[in-house]
């Protein structure tokens, strides 16, 4: 994170909206008898699996007929085509990191924390998020009291010579727990990143940076560093059965973090950078870790990553298997993909969000209400998948401070939560209902593939016969979009409409019948919507 956070006003308790997103269950019987059953799925139709138990071949009878479905619009006044046969990476999600919100709300009474937690994590009545971020804590200099509240995160071992207290950010790690109940094995993802080294490891013995922003961490305390991280991954994995798939030892290490700031930071010169991923590694694999791979740089900029990851030897990129990137500022979209096909390696955007304004940390009237955050953050990240094709997309931290955000005036957060007075309210924004229009549909395993139209993405998911358009559109004004569905082997006769605009939130609408293989559909003005077509192939 490079800087504060959002803002909003008004608004009243939390409260969840569940995707109708549909089903289809089976039952395979004993002894090879065939079970069939049937449901309702989100293209509206009834549509009948039947599973053979002696071989497990599942057959899938698609509705010939639309039901409950109006008449596309009569004129299209904008063609787009979609096309299976250019095909692009395969999600591996969404997720949040933990940090700050985590460190508050993770202390809130049993049932307003819960409560949070489905709203972020449950796929039936939340956002689905899988994909989970968790902050080591360096812990800063007990006589320290300048960062603020909630950013400043317990660290395990307090001081040099004092031993480790795994009792230690209780809030943040009942989160965790709370994220790892909620998310299907098949689909969590774990990754632990840091901010800032131990004070006592640092030059300035301060954890927010060093007076005038240079290098933070003692140039004899690299394998230090690299112990205390390897040794929280391993209680993690051994004492509490959590295994993190990734490790990022330097968050934003470019950036000139300055002692007695309000948050954990630590800048790191890239030829040092690259000794701490040889020592992290080395730490790892000697504590029987081989399985947690390393990710970085982790930049706050496109561009700054780039530059770094390109600074790093052919053996130091070797140890890296996930580069990670921040994308508030920069345009080298495509040049960090290049980087990564190059290399072989997963590309996360992991870690975003903003004001609601063209720069994101700028001020944007704060209000729950807005549309415009929410048609940002949607820019945002159609960008990156489209642009960049990251293999997962990871919003900063999914609660703000109500306080926070009003004070700054600004729109961060999918929700704002109150950090401050003890209530323990939260408030909706329409940057949480677009965030659903995206990770309710395209889960984990869908595939990108081909629409022609900058503001739009398209994913497919060929086992399950679904593809699921998400459509952005800023324009003050209504339009009709026919999308050309000709160049799929199979498509079903109707389509699931779902859309969050000034007046509406994350709200269904009626089913459109699917005509000549193209779906036409009405956009409303500052709106995104969702198309959800089962029954679908290449």
């Amino acid at each position: 994170m490079a800087a504060a956070s959002s803002t909003t006003s008004g608004g009243g308790a939390t409260g969840a909206t569940t995707a109708d997103t549909g089903s289809q269950s089976s039952s395979t019987g004993s002894g090879g008898a065939t079970n069939t059953n049937t449901a309702a799925g989100s293209g509206g139709g009834v549509t009948s699996t039947t599973v053979t138990a002696s071989t497990g071949t599942v057959v899938t009878t698609c509705p010939t007929e639309p039901s409950e479905a109006v008449d596309p619009p009569a004129n299209a006044q904008e063609q787009r085509v979609v096309d299976p046969s250019q095909r692009y990476q395969t999600t591996e999600g969404w997720g949040t990191s933990l940090c700050w919100f985590g460190n508050v709300i993770g202390g809130w009474s049993d049932s307003r924390r819960n409560a949070v937690a489905d709203l972020l994590f449950d796929e039936e009545n939340g956002l689905g998020l899988n994909v989970v971020r968790y902050n080591i804590g360096g812990g800063d200099a007990p006589d320290h009291s300048h960062m603020g509240y909630s950013k400043e995160m317990p660290g395990f071992k307090p001081t040099e010579g004092g031993t480790y207290d795994f009792s230690a950010d209780a809030n943040q790690r009942w989160m965790l727990d709370a994220a790892i109940e909620r998310i299907d094995d098949s689909e969590l993802i774990l990754e632990a990143f840091s901010n800032s080294p131990p004070w006592w490891m640092t030059n300035s013995g301060c954890a927010s940076g060093a007076e005038g922003g240079g290098n933070n961490l003692k140039s004899g305390y690299f394998d230090d560093f690299a112990d205390y991280l390897s040794e929280v991954v391993l209680h993690f994995r051994d004492t509490w059965g959590i295994h993190f798939r990734t490790l990022e030892p330097l968050n934003e290490p470019m950036v000139e973090w300055s002692s007695f700031g309000g948050q954990e930071g630590c800048h790191v010169e890239q030829a040092d950078q690259e000794t701490v991923l040889h020592e992290v590694r080395s730490a790892l694999d000697g504590k029987g870790l081989t399985e947690v791979e390393l990710a970085g740089p982790d930049e706050t900029a496109l561009d700054v990553t780039v530059e770094t990851y390109n600074s790093f030897s052919t053996d130091t990129r070797g140890l890296i298997s996930q580069i990670n990137t921040h994308a508030y500022w920069g345009s080298q979209r495509s040049q960090l993909f290049d980087l990564a096909t190059r290399d072989d390696k997963r590309l996360w955007s992991s870690e975003i969000d903003g004001s609601g304004a063209p720069a994101p940390f700028d001020v944007y009237a704060h209000n729950h209400d807005d549309i415009v955050p929410g048609l940002d953050i949607a820019q945002r990240i159609t960008r990156d998948l489209r642009e960049m094709h990251v293999d997962a997309w990871i919003f900063w931290q999914a609660v703000e401070s109500e306080q926070a955000q009003t004070s700054l005036n600004k729109n961060w957060g999918l929700l704002h939560g109150d950090f401050e007075d003890g209530s323990e309210q939260t408030w909706m924004t329409k940057k949480y209902y677009t965030m659903k229009q995206y990770s309710a549909f395209i889960r984990p395993g869908f595939v990108m593939i081909s629409v022609d139209d900058d503001d739009a993405v398209a994913f497919m998911n060929e086992e399950k016969g679904r593809l699921v358009i998400v459509q952005r559109r800023a324009a003050n004004s209504d339009t009709v979009v026919s999308y050309d569905l000709s160049r799929f082997g199979t498509v079903g006769v109707q389509a699931a409409i779902y859309r969050t605009s000034p007046d509406e939130s994350f709200e269904r609408l009626t089913d459109i019948v699917i005509a000549d293989n193209r779906l036409a559909a009405p956009i409303k003005a500052q709106s995104i919507t969702t198309f959800v077509i089962d029954c679908i192939g290449p």
